[in-house]
């Protein structure tokens, strides 16, 4: 055993236990203790535990007890995973704290969301100076506006209305954007304060879309041990884990889609609102005005490589997938024409039995190939900037050194 013992289930549950005096009209149930006891059992023997219990047991008290009361003598995070809103509503209003009622001491709880829940503080103070880009949810954006002078965590569920899902994804936190501690407004980032929270805390609720996500996060990373998506956490208890293989076939899958492609095009194409490439142009202009003699050729490659070559090849991207995409979305209607007569059923899982079909053999595998063709070509491009980029970064600070 690695951890310290910390009770039996008679004194959770038993005719003497704090719980039968805390709840009024508390009555013993067997099954109740025994699921508490299989969790004391998993937690102190580093086993798996997998319980059923039917409705009315008190499954939620019979797994919190025993875990909130590990967390508390072995200074262990606990991570409570749960499939929908209601029960975390349950778990943080009611039962979370009517456990440690009856254990008798506090431990700090949060409520861990995704990143694209949380208020970008910079996205939002770009969009500001040009709110015409929101002509059609004008009304949303100043909303939005004002309830950030007032707000204290940026969550959009503290939003009174539900935003638009296009105004939402321009203004929210996102991996793919975020400069975490870097950012000039890493001091007042909602998303931040959140996660320092849930790095202190010793309970932590998610969903189970997060669970999994950090999951796959820590597999690519190879890390089990420190801070991911989620804080580093040693025990967890998967509540409504019926629904776990749909989310985690989700998360594991390589999975591609014509609006993600779609999006991707966007980002790369140096002319688009939606490029990613201002920032890194900003950055090129800078060094050139500071060491135009010694890097001007350099800096003249990088933005013809990024206004030209890249432009030119995302654009040819975006057309090898719009054909790759038509072809799948034929192979779909051929192989399941029932599920298809709905257009708005456009997800497809393939397997090694599709690849027998005709139509497979005859254009999806020369689509394939072309699209996996354009694809390296232009990873080949961007490993270019970026090994140039990351040349002129230590050229820059040798030259900042010497002078």
């Amino acid at each position: 055993m690695t951890g310290q013992t910390i009770a039996t289930a008679t004194d959770f549950f038993g005719p003497e236990s704090a719980l039968r005096l805390a709840l009024q009209g508390f009555e013993e149930r067997p099954s109740q203790s025994d699921m508490a006891s299989c969790v004391l059992d998993a937690f102190e023997n580093q086993k798996i535990a997998l319980i059923e219990a039917g409705t009315g047991v008190g499954k939620s008290l019979a797994y919190l007890l025993p875990s909130l009361l590990w967390a508390k003598q072995n200074n262990e995070t606990i991570l409570i995973s749960t499939n929908t809103i209601a029960l975390q509503e349950q778990l943080l209003e009611k039962d979370i704290p009517l456990a440690l009622k009856v254990l008798g001491f506090d431990l700090e709880v949060v409520l861990a969301k995704g990143m694209n829940n949380y208020l970008c503080q910079r996205k939002f103070g770009a969009k500001v100076s040009d709110p015409s880009l929101f002509e059609n949810s004008h009304n949303e954006f100043l909303q939005i506006e004002q309830w950030r002078r007032t707000t204290k965590t940026g969550s959009k569920s503290e939003l009174p209305f539900f935003p638009s899902y296009a105004l939402w994804e321009e203004v929210s936190a996102s991996s793919d954007t975020c400069t975490q501690n870097l950012c000039s407004h890493a001091s007042s980032c909602f998303f931040l304060k959140a996660r320092k929270m849930a790095h202190d805390a010793k309970v932590i609720v998610a969903n189970h879309h997060l669970l999994f996500s950090d999951l796959a996060f820590r597999i690519d990373t190879d890390n089990f041990t420190k801070q991911a998506l989620l804080p580093a956490y040693k025990r967890v208890i998967i509540d409504e884990a019926h629904h776990i293989e749909d989310v985690a076939i989700q998360h594991f899958l390589r999975k591609i889609s014509r609006q993600e492609m779609h999006k991707i095009c966007l980002q790369l194409d140096s002319q688009s609102s939606f490029s990613k490439w201002t920032p890194i142009k900003k950055l090129i202009a800078s060094v050139k005005a500071k060491f135009n003699q010694y890097f001007d050729s350099e800096l003249e490659e990088l933005i013809r490589l990024i206004d030209f070559s890249i432009s030119s090849e995302q654009r040819n991207l975006w057309v090898i997938a719009e054909g790759y995409f038509d072809d799948f979305k034929q192979f779909s209607k051929l192989i399941r024409p029932k599920d298809t007569e709905n257009e708005s059923i456009q997800k497809m899982r393939i397997q090694e039995e599709h690849k027998t079909h005709p139509f497979w053999k005859k254009e999806l595998k020369n689509s394939t190939e072309l699209f996996s063709s354009a694809l390296l070509c232009l990873k080949k491009s961007l490993d270019v900037i970026l090994n140039k980029l990351h040349n002129l970064q230590q050229n820059d600070g040798l030259s900042s050194s010497e002078n």
